[in-house]
């Protein structure tokens, strides 16, 4: 845990269960230069005149890192549930040494994190608790933070921006003096039009109708103008200006479905909904290995000795936290909390501490909140297929932004694990680093031209899998991660992750019922690559052929002196 946590009684802290009670000293212009510090090992009682001590100890280190920090308004020190509970004379020594305790922002009596703490072991109902809670801070408060300068704004994630009424007459908008007089004029002569039915008062009223559409025109093109010499490359404004107006999403229109045919969104939804939940199944086969394999999941997930006296997985820290947060676009779509990019970079440092406290909680006891495994699914038909059958649909998955920072913590985690054992085969260049399809293309390119040295032909068989991601037999990717000698926490976070997701399905602001999905790695998440290449990676390689693949595509090449061998070295491979 980054931010301390304390079980305070009679002005004593007792150390926290699982690590060192850590000092956070965080720069508050920039969020750089956080320096951690322990006051004491675990195990061991602080009491004020100790905490005195320490505090004086921690003054020297922060001398001798002083030619690094950047901070201009002095070192704040954090000190979670620290505000209702401090001791006089700690106060007197924060005081002394120039130092203040940071006071939280967030001023909700449910999302607070100096009201709310978690058990030396949690559950997962606490866990999924205290995750509700903090959704809660964001359909409640959020303060924003910038130097010496606050401001609170009331966000709602729940309800975006009230709908106004339909627009009347009397709330045309305001362009000008003379076009707002030229407004009046109109309603004038639209009135004597009606009483006297003159074709002389018809045409002032057509000549004022036209003088008023000239100017709206004028004033469109000009405002539109502007908008164009305000886009930029360097911030993305122009590509996306461009991305829009070539692309134009069409209305879904009526669907096929089962029963009858669909025509209202509602039903629209429900039957794209049905037919993505048919595809999160597994084939229909079932053999004795696989259920062999899947007892001994089951058997391993269940036993508790293999996840007791195990190295726990390090706890990510604030900094970890706001560095990704940092690189998060701002530009994304909202998931199902309604929670934005953009609300998640104007969070102050007491919520990044309390999102921290519940991501080391995920890692501790190798859960995953429910909520966060809930996907909006956005329907975008594919290039060349018929409109009117729900297959014809990519499935596009809106996920929370909280459960993807947290699922960019677990990442890291996996991706050390693989590669400090070497775990990934080299013929796979599937969303690795450093690698691309650039690289696989030249490795089959440099075999053609090899074997034409040789004076050998070569033949290629490619191999694209159907609905790959969505059919992963889940128990045989634990297995896989099992038999790779995966850390057990990380094994039973990873089953937490894939376990109880499901979706609804969004057309315009109509949702479907709730799906499970029962087989596949989840759409648009971040882990989900990495575990496909994980469950892939015992592809068998034969010493006669060139494998080349790029997650779930696949091309396997030979050569041969005679050009009808080929196919045979290739029917081996397969």
């Amino acid at each position: 845990m980054a931010c301390p946590k304390y079980s305070v009684t009679r002005h004593h802290w007792h150390a926290c269960h699982w690590f060192a009670i850590p000092v956070l000293l965080c720069i508050w212009l920039d969020w750089k230069g956080i320096i951690y510090y322990d006051l004491l090992p675990c195990g061991q009682t602080l009491n004020s005149d100790t905490c005195c001590q320490q505090l004086n100890l921690l003054k020297l280190a922060i001398d001798q890192k002083r030619p690094e920090l950047t901070n201009r308004r002095g070192v704040v020190f954090h000190q979670n549930n620290a505000r209702p509970h401090t001791s006089v004379v700690t106060l007197q020594k924060l005081w002394e040494l120039g130092w203040e305790i940071f006071n939280p922002t967030v001023r909700c009596r449910h999302s607070s994190p100096a009201n709310r703490r978690f058990q030396s072991t949690p559950r997962e109902g606490d866990l999924d608790q205290s995750k509700n809670g903090f959704t809660k801070y964001f359909q409640t408060e959020v303060t924003i933070h910038h130097g010496s300068l606050s401001w609170a704004g009331r966000i709602s994630a729940q309800k975006e921006t009230p709908k106004s009424r339909e627009a009347r007459e009397s709330d045309t908008f305001y362009i000008s003096r003379d076009l707002n007089q030229l407004f009046k004029e109109r309603n004038r002569a639209r009135k004597i039009w009606h009483y006297t039915r003159s074709p002389a008062d018809k045409n002032t009223l057509n000549r004022l109708q036209k003088q008023i559409k000239k100017i709206i025109i004028k004033y469109e093109q000009k405002q539109w103008d502007e908008s164009l010499a305000c886009l930029e490359v360097e911030d993305g404004s122009l590509w996306k200006a461009a991305r829009d107006s070539r692309k134009k999403a069409p209305p879904i229109p009526a669907l096929k479905g089962p029963a009858k045919i669909a025509y209202s969104d509602a039903d629209k939804s429900e039957v794209i909904a049905d037919s993505l939940q048919n595809q999160f199944k597994l084939n229909n086969i079932s053999n004795d290995t696989d259920r062999a394999i899947t007892h001994v999941v089951h058997t391993y997930l269940n036993n508790e000795n293999n996840f007791t006296n195990i190295p726990p997985t390090p706890p990510p820290l604030p900094s970890e936290i706001i560095e990704h947060i940092d690189k998060v676009k701002v530009n994304k779509a909202a998931g199902i909390d309604r929670i934005t990019n953009r609300m998640l970079k104007h969070l102050p440092l007491v919520p990044i501490f309390e999102l921290t406290n519940i991501i080391t909680n995920i890692i501790k006891i190798g859960y995953f909140p429910i909520a966060w495994k809930t996907a909006t699914v956005l329907p975008i038909l594919k290039p060349g297929k018929d409109p009117t059958q729900a297959e014809s649909f990519r499935p596009i998955a809106l996920l929370s932004i909280l459960g993807t920072v947290a699922e960019k913590i677990i990442l890291t985690r996996l991706y050390h694990q693989v590669d400090t054992n070497n775990i990934l085969i080299p013929e796979q260049h599937g969303f690795r680093p450093d690698l691309s399809t650039t690289h696989q293309l030249l490795r089959v390119v440099e075999t053609i031209k090899s074997g034409l040295n040789d004076k050998k032909s070569t033949g290629a068989v490619f191999l694209d899998i159907q609905k790959a991601f969505d059919r992963v037999w889940r128990e045989g990717l634990i297995f896989k991660l099992i038999k790779y000698d995966f850390p057990s926490p990380l094994i039973k976070l990873i089953s937490s992750y894939l376990a109880d997701r499901n979706f609804s399905v969004r057309i315009n602001d109509t949702y479907s019922s709730h799906r499970p999905t029962e087989a596949g790695v989840a759409q648009g998440t971040l882990i989900s690559p990495l575990l496909f290449n994980i469950y892939v990676n015992d592809i068998p390689i034969h010493h006669n052929t060139t494998l080349c693949m790029f997650a779930d595509d696949t091309a396997i090449l030979a050569s041969h002196t005679e050009p009808n061998s080929w196919p045979e070295q290739s029917t081996d491979t397969f």
